[in-house]
């Protein structure tokens, strides 16, 4: 009887203490409290404008005076300066050279440019000449050729040419001895604007003091 009743006052206890526990847990309440985020302080950028362009057409009659102009307006006040110019125009042959010293401050190195056109064959030849004043070899070069946006390209799969489509002519782009490729940009022909293109480059790397790279343009 003692143990029967020792064993109620235990058990009696053991649910007294487990009610007094559960009844002592709080049950916690999350919330969360919506604030506004504070408005920077940044004084907005005002409409692009885009600087006009001059367009110079260069024909026969003003060929003189167009460079005379770019030489006295545009070129010595940026201290770059006009070499040689030299221009034929013939029936069938077309050609334009010159020269400029703006890579040699930095790279030690003359530009110069040949361009014939053969009209009765749709062929334009170029012909860029680095000329390296100092030993600068192993020196890294691109040349671009920007194109309108209206323009398409493609490289063909041997990669030897690259395709132009301009309106409902075709033309054929190849440089043999570099390589050549397409790539993207932007086009500030239009006022206050400005748009995609792409553009054909040529790459390489310079190997001697007198470094000819020749490029064809073909209608086919």
């Amino acid at each position: 009887m003692v143990n029967r009743i020792g064993n109620v006052l235990v058990s009696g206890l053991a649910i007294l203490l487990l009610s007094s526990c559960a009844a002592g847990v709080k049950t916690l309440e999350t919330y969360s409290i919506e604030k506004k985020r504070e408005p920077l302080n940044l004084t907005m950028p005002g409409p692009w404008k885009l600087q006009d362009i001059d367009w110079i057409v260069i024909t026969k009659e003003n060929a003189d005076e167009v460079f005379e102009k770019i030489k006295n307006d545009y070129l010595l006040k940026n201290r770059l300066k006009i070499l040689k110019k030299n221009i034929v125009f013939e029936k069938n042959y077309w050609k334009i050279s010159a020269s400029h010293d703006g890579y040699s401050k930095k790279y030690n190195a003359i530009h110069e440019r040949d361009i014939e056109y053969y009209p009765e064959q749709f062929k334009f030849v170029g012909t860029d000449k680095l000329l390296i004043k100092k030993s600068n070899l192993n020196l890294k070069f691109d040349i671009r050729f920007h194109l309108e946006p209206n323009i398409k390209l493609m490289k063909t799969q041997n990669n030897k040419a690259i395709l132009i489509e301009l309106e409902d002519e075709g033309w054929k782009f190849t440089c043999d001895n570099f390589n050549i490729g397409i790539d993207n940009g932007l086009y500030f022909g239009n006022k206050n604007s400005y748009g995609q293109n792409q553009n054909i480059f040529i790459s390489g790397i310079i190997n001697s003091n007198n470094e000819n790279i020749t490029w064809q343009l073909n209608k086919i």
